[in-house]
Order: C-alpha cells, then structure tokens, then sequence
C-alpha cells in the first residue's frame, strides 16, 4: 500500500524530526511484517522462479534491471531451452483483481506502466495474488523460468534465484523501515536471504562493505537517446518514487531544464494532465527569449500512460541497463536447471 500512488517523503533520504517521530511506528510494521511471514506457505512452482526486488520502496531502478536480464535471456536461448515470462502485480492499475495477460497495445491504467513496458520483451502476465497467478500461467503454458518484478518481501511463493537491486544514489535512504524510511525491513535481515546484488553505480565506484560477503554484479544506467535534447529547453515530468533522480540525471547530461513537475508514482494522467503541461509550455515559449525550441520530457514509464495523440507531442528519455559482469548472472541462471 506503501507503494501505490507515492512521492518519497524528503525525510525518508536522511535523519530528520519526522523521521524520529515515526520511529516508533516501525515495530508495528515489522511485527506484522514478520508474522505474514512466519505463518506463511510459499506455493513451489513447477517453473524456476527468478525475483528481483528492493530492499526499498520503488525507485532503485529495478525494471530496467528486469529488462535487461530478459535480454541476457534471449541471448542464453541460444544454447539452453529457456521459455520464461514476466509476472507482475502490476502496481497503479485501476482494477488490481483481474489476472490478465498483457499485450503492447493495451493501456497502462488497466494493466499497470512497468508490465506495459516488460510486454515488449517477452510474455507478461499480472495478478493481484502471485502464487494464484503462477498456478493460472501454470495452466496456461509450462514455462521454464519465470521473472518476478518486485517481491523479495512477498512469501507466497519460493523463489529459486532472489536478486535485489540497489542504486548508489538512494541506498538505504535514511536505514529505517516503513513508515520513517524506505525499507521494507531491515537490511541485515534482507540480505540474509539475497543470492545476488545487482549495484548500480559508476565504474570507479567502490562495492560497500555490507555486501563483502554476497554475489555483487555492477551495472551503469547508460542514456541512450539525450544527444537530441541538447540545445533545447527542457519541461521535465514524471511520476516516480524519486522524481528527483530523473530530474538530475538530466541536469548530469548537459540538458537545460527549466521547469520540472512531480507526480505521486504510478499516477494515472488524465487530460487535465495534459492541459496543464502545455499551459506551462505555452507560458515558456511566450517568455523565451532566444526563439529555442521548448518541449516536454518524461521517463518511458510515464510516456506509456498517455494516449497516442498524446505521446505525439512528449518525449520520453530513453535508458538502459549494462552489466558489468554478465557471466556471474548467466552462471547462477544456469544452476537453476
């Protein structure tokens, strides 16, 4: 419930007051946390299971992780018979009971923004249950792996591989959980049940000592398209956990930003929306100076969720994920089967 519909808070990030206040809190969440998990009985799939999570709430930059795994995969079908699919919850769609098989065209309001994007690599499928879910695809086809986007935290079903995903730039925010900071437990206990940590971070940058003890993989979140941003000015929107790691990664690669507006994450833009942003686009074009060109720019999570006509006249920055070391992820895959 944390996740839906969410801006996180500024005192999530570092100590503060309001984070001392709700400290308190903490234990109530984390004696109901633990106690789903003790009375817990994962369903045991009869496909392998692969989950990458958070040890926080959103904005990490797991999904772009999913799709690169899911490009590493395509290529490892070359040699090994892997047939997988996605699973997802499919966060900020309007009915979350509808098990439904997700396909490109289909709008993000029903099926949720990041299962929109994953359907573009493989087979996706959401669900409001995860171990219901796998029991419906199990009925549907018998895959062989399927990649679970979000849920380290979720009991309901055993997973064979779990990574989590943690970016350099948020970490642990301020090392509290639920509701005075991001966490969704304690990082000493999460990482006792963690095969492997995806860090994304800069090339030079050192590996923390808190994961000496664990399977590290680096990865870079590389830009691929701001070269035709440059030059011009620069609206930027988005609705994401922390929108302010897109508004920066944009300012990091030489881009003109002249105004940015937040949204909650996983929100639902209406034409309203739209209204809004090009009134301010009017208002930047009737007090720019120099004649640049001025336009709107947003993550291609919240571009799905506009119409066609819509996405005619927003640009998305287009990112993706490269890891470092490829061959330590495709050797634990492969000691799945």
């Amino acid at each position: 419930m944390f996740k839906k519909f969410l801006i996180s808070p500024q005192f999530w990030t570092k100590p503060s007051i309001i984070a001392l206040a709700l400290s308190p809190f903490c234990g109530l969440y984390l004696f109901g946390f633990y106690l789903l998990k003790l009375i817990a009985k994962p369903y045991r799939s009869q496909s392998k299971i692969i989950c990458l999570g958070n040890f926080t709430v959103g904005g990490q930059g797991k999904t772009p992780c999913v799709i690169a795994l899911a490009k590493l995969l395509n290529e490892m079908t070359k040699q090994m018979n892997i047939d997988y699919a996605f699973i997802s919850r499919g966060f900020g769609r309007k009915n979350d009971l509808d098990f439904i098989e997700v396909q490109e065209h289909m709008q993000a309001s029903l099926v949720g923004d990041e299962p929109l994007l994953l359907a573009k690599y493989g087979k996706t499928f959401v669900g409001a249950k995860r171990s219901e879910m796998v029991k419906k695809i199990e009925k549907i086809n018998n895959f062989s792996l399927l990649i679970m986007d979000d849920g380290l935290q979720n009991n309901s079903l055993h997973k064979d591989l779990k990574i989590a995903v943690v970016d350099e730039k948020i970490m642990f925010g301020n090392n509290l959980t639920l509701p005075a900071g991001p966490l969704r437990e304690p990082v000493s206990f999460a990482l006792r049940n963690i095969d492997l940590v995806i860090f994304i971070t800069q090339k030079n940058c050192q590996i923390p000592e808190i994961f000496a003890d664990k399977k590290v993989v680096k990865a870079s979140l590389q830009v691929l398209n701001h070269q035709q941003f440059i030059g011009k000015k620069i609206i930027a929107f988005c609705g994401i956990a922390y929108p302010q790691k897109f508004f920066t990664s944009l300012v990091d690669h030489g881009l003109e930003v002249v105004e940015t507006i937040s949204y909650p994450d996983h929100y639902h833009y209406q034409e309203s929306d739209f209204e809004m942003l090009n009134n301010r686009l009017d208002f930047h074009k009737k007090n720019n100076s120099n004649d640049r060109q001025i336009i709107l720019l947003t993550t291609k999570k919240d571009w799905v969720k506009f119409s066609l006509a819509m996405q005619k006249e927003i640009a998305y920055l287009d990112i993706e994920i490269k890891f470092a070391d490829e061959d330590l992820i495709k050797e634990q895959i492969k000691k799945l089967f």
